[in-house]
Protein backbone atom coordinates (compact mmCIF):
# COMPACT_ATOMS: atom_id res chain seq x y z
CA UNK A 1 0.00 0.00 0.00
CA UNK A 2 2.91 2.18 0.89
CA UNK A 3 4.37 1.57 -2.90
CA UNK A 4 1.02 2.53 -4.09
CA UNK A 5 0.46 6.09 -2.34
CA UNK A 6 4.51 6.93 -3.30
CA UNK A 7 3.78 6.04 -6.62
CA UNK A 8 0.69 8.04 -6.87
CA UNK A 9 2.54 10.83 -5.89
CA UNK A 10 5.47 10.65 -8.38
CA UNK A 11 3.10 10.77 -10.88
CA UNK A 12 1.14 13.77 -9.41
CA UNK A 13 4.62 15.84 -9.12
CA UNK A 14 5.09 14.66 -12.74
CA UNK A 15 1.71 15.52 -14.20
CA UNK A 16 2.13 18.82 -12.37
CA UNK A 17 5.48 19.23 -13.39
CA UNK A 18 4.59 19.19 -17.13
CA UNK A 19 1.32 21.26 -16.73
CA UNK A 20 3.67 23.39 -15.27
CA UNK A 21 6.34 23.16 -18.06
CA UNK A 22 3.05 24.06 -20.83
CA UNK A 23 2.43 27.01 -18.97
CA UNK A 24 6.24 28.15 -19.40
CA UNK A 25 6.68 26.96 -22.49
CA UNK A 26 3.07 29.21 -23.68
CA UNK A 27 4.78 32.23 -22.15
CA UNK A 28 8.15 32.17 -24.04
CA UNK A 29 6.49 31.29 -27.20
CA UNK A 30 4.08 34.26 -26.69
CA UNK A 31 6.75 36.55 -26.07
CA UNK A 32 8.78 35.75 -28.82
CA UNK A 33 7.75 37.22 -32.59
CA UNK A 34 9.26 34.36 -34.54
CA UNK A 35 10.93 31.21 -34.29
CA UNK A 36 12.64 28.74 -36.18
CA UNK A 37 13.61 26.32 -33.92
CA UNK A 38 12.88 24.61 -30.18
CA UNK A 39 15.62 23.13 -27.86
CA UNK A 40 14.30 21.40 -24.93
CA UNK A 41 17.31 19.48 -22.94
CA UNK A 42 15.94 17.54 -20.01
CA UNK A 43 18.51 16.28 -17.20
CA UNK A 44 19.94 17.31 -13.81
CA UNK A 45 22.81 19.71 -15.49
CA UNK A 46 22.60 21.14 -19.15
CA UNK A 47 25.85 20.14 -19.23
CA UNK A 48 25.05 16.42 -19.14
CA UNK A 49 21.37 15.94 -20.41
CA UNK A 50 19.65 13.18 -20.28
CA UNK A 51 17.24 13.91 -23.21
CA UNK A 52 17.10 16.73 -25.92
CA UNK A 53 14.67 17.17 -28.29
CA UNK A 54 14.82 20.00 -31.04
CA UNK A 55 11.76 20.92 -32.95
CA UNK A 56 12.27 22.92 -36.45
CA UNK A 57 9.82 24.92 -37.81
CA UNK A 58 9.96 26.37 -41.50
CA UNK A 59 11.73 29.77 -41.75
CA UNK A 60 10.08 30.53 -38.71
CA UNK A 61 7.02 31.93 -40.24
CA UNK A 62 4.74 29.06 -38.75
CA UNK A 63 4.10 30.63 -35.85
CA UNK A 64 4.77 34.53 -36.48
CA UNK A 65 2.35 37.37 -36.42
CA UNK A 66 -1.10 37.69 -34.53
CA UNK A 67 -2.74 34.58 -36.20
CA UNK A 68 -0.05 32.20 -34.95
CA UNK A 69 -2.01 32.17 -31.31
CA UNK A 70 -3.58 28.90 -32.06
CA UNK A 71 -0.38 27.84 -34.16
CA UNK A 72 1.49 28.55 -30.65
CA UNK A 73 -0.57 26.56 -28.62
CA UNK A 74 -0.48 23.69 -30.84
CA UNK A 75 2.90 24.26 -30.51
CA UNK A 76 3.43 23.91 -26.77
CA UNK A 77 0.70 21.07 -26.02
CA UNK A 78 3.16 18.92 -29.01
CA UNK A 79 6.19 20.02 -26.93
CA UNK A 80 4.66 19.44 -23.60
CA UNK A 81 3.65 15.90 -24.76
CA UNK A 82 6.37 14.80 -26.04
CA UNK A 83 8.22 15.73 -22.99
CA UNK A 84 5.23 13.97 -20.73
CA UNK A 85 5.99 10.52 -23.11
CA UNK A 86 9.50 11.07 -22.99
CA UNK A 87 9.28 11.02 -19.02
CA UNK A 88 7.16 8.34 -18.65
CA UNK A 89 8.51 6.00 -20.79
CA UNK A 90 12.31 6.81 -19.79
CA UNK A 91 12.88 8.46 -16.99
CA UNK A 92 9.72 8.07 -14.97
CA UNK A 93 8.92 4.46 -16.10
CA UNK A 94 9.99 0.90 -14.46
CA UNK A 95 13.70 2.45 -13.42
CA UNK A 96 11.93 4.79 -11.49
CA UNK A 97 8.53 3.57 -9.85
CA UNK A 98 7.77 0.00 -9.11
CA UNK A 99 5.74 -1.12 -10.90
CA UNK A 100 2.36 -1.92 -9.11
CA UNK A 101 0.36 -4.84 -10.06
Amino acid sequence: MRGVKRGIRRLEKLVNTVGGLESVLQLIISEVFCFEVVILVLGASPLQPRHVYESCFLRGNVVAGDDGIFTKSKVVEGLSRKVARALISKVAGSSSYPAVE
